[in-house]
């Protein structure tokens, strides 16, 4: 689990010690020192109160920059095993079809602009030289297991602009920070990725994002904070656009969406337009969503650029996330398997022999699905329920594959599955290998 830096109430700073008998005119001193200590810790420019009792836990730095106590102040961000060997598998399966994947992992706001934290954050104890050499080591590794990966970090920390890189009152990037991303990209893909055409782009005027997060923030304060504020783009190609597979860019709300412009920033620095674009409020989502949908399976991209929130864990919810992404990314399923209908929107097949790596894929011939349950059972009437739910409508799709691992040791023998949207034909349910 990803070390937080400690929060000065929390119980597990707090340990019992003996104290010796001293004057009280020494006991008197140092509560009154402490006192004073507390309070200059407590200043804020802003007027800002008990931020670190808000719902989200945030401190004060210089400049009108504000962090969240998590994630933003996370130290230990490396990525488990389990989660390298995942986005690995995923890259393998797609390179067996012909599409490169880039992985970028996205650094904490703490770690971009450790020089904007203030005193807060020490006393907190993150240590910026720790966290900057975790993330080194979660590089090493992806690259170690044959992912593409892009130091994402390392190109902020050389980034020469003096501007920020994410917004002061808001978790986001601004668009300074993403053609930095976008600059990193593109040497990371070298020039087999690049292409000749070129791009212009036209500045349009400034506007304020809506902040759910600076609104709250902005509750705790007395002076006006700094707004989100963005400087909207138009992008055009003067010249023909050559004739090549599309670019893919998946990614979470971090560096997507809104009126910021890294597809832009992106199609300059490759110098090739970039067509599809999956975003989500998760990157394991937002990749979930594109790997089944009609983009990906009808217009194979040469290539997936997948931005991923370093502090972003999709094993909160067990292995079934990136198993459904390893899955779709290789699709290898057999001949679907005679289907029977239950009851309206309940359908049921045999499984036969199969393996804890397999897992059934569910495809309704068109009809997005925003949920669907899998009732897994055996011939002696032991049964098991596991649900697939797409949290953001937008990214619904298809299809759906539900991984076969933490049933049983001899398997199950059949399962029924329930959707939540009506079919207008029974769907193709088949078995994926591995």
């Amino acid at each position: 689990m990803p070390k937080r830096a400690r929060h000065r109430n929390s119980s597990s700073t707090r340990r019992p010690r003996r104290v010796g008998y001293l004057p009280l005119s020494v006991l008197t001193a140092a509560v009154l020192t402490f006192g004073m200590a507390d309070r200059t810790f407590a200043q804020s420019f802003y007027g800002c109160e008990d931020l670190d009792r808000s719902h989200v836990p945030i401190v004060e730095g210089v400049s009108g920059s504000f962090f969240r106590v998590d994630p933003d102040l996370l130290m230990d961000t490396r990525l488990t095993t389990a989660v390298i060997e995942s986005i690995a598998d995923t890259s393998r399966n797609l390179a067996s079809r012909g599409v490169r994947l880039i992985f970028v992992p996205v650094p904490t706001k703490g770690l971009v602009q450790a020089d904007q934290l203030g005193p807060e954050a020490d006393r907190l104890g993150f240590d910026v030289r720790l966290a900057s050499a975790l993330y080194a080591d979660t590089l090493v590794q992806i690259r170690a297991n044959g992912v593409t990966a892009v130091d994402a970090l390392g190109a902020m920390e050389g980034a020469t602009t003096g501007k920020h890189q994410f917004f002061q009152t808001d978790p986001r990037m601004t668009d300074d920070g993403l053609r930095t991303l976008a600059r990193a990209i593109a040497s990371e893909a070298g020039e087999s990725l690049m292409g000749a055409v070129s791009f212009r782009t036209q500045r349009g005027e400034d506007v304020d994002l809506e902040s759910s997060e600076r609104f709250r923030l902005q509750l705790s304060c007395q002076a006006e904070l700094p707004p989100v504020r963005t400087r909207t783009f138009k992008n055009a190609s003067p010249s023909a656009v050559a004739d090549h597979a599309p670019i893919a860019v998946v990614q979470s709300t971090i560096t997507g969406g809104d009126a910021r412009n890294f597809r832009g920033h992106l199609e300059q620095t490759l110098r090739r337009p970039i067509t599809q674009v999956s975003v989500a409020e998760s990157a394991y989502d937002a990749m979930t969503g594109y790997l089944t949908s009609d983009a990906f399976r009808t217009n194979r991209p040469e290539a997936i650029i997948w931005l991923v929130p370093i502090w972003q864990n999709p094993t909160l919810r067990g292995d079934q996330p990136l198993r459904e992404i390893v899955a779709a990314a290789a699709d290898r399923c057999d001949l679907p398997r005679e289907t029977r209908e239950i009851a309206p929107g309940s359908y049921g097949i045999e499984l036969a022999a199969h393996n804890p790596t397999d897992s059934v894929k569910l495809d309704t011939g068109g009809t997005p699905i925003s949920m669907a349950t899998f009732r897994f059972s055996t011939s002696d009437g032991r049964t098991r329920a596991r649900h697939v739910l797409r949290s953001d409508a937008a990214n619904a799709t298809p299809l759906t594959f539900m991984p076969l691992t933490g049933l049983w040791p001899d398997g199950a023998t059949h399962v029924t599955i329930d959707v939540d949207t009506a079919l207008t034909s029974a769907p193709k349910i088949s078995i994926c290998r591995g």
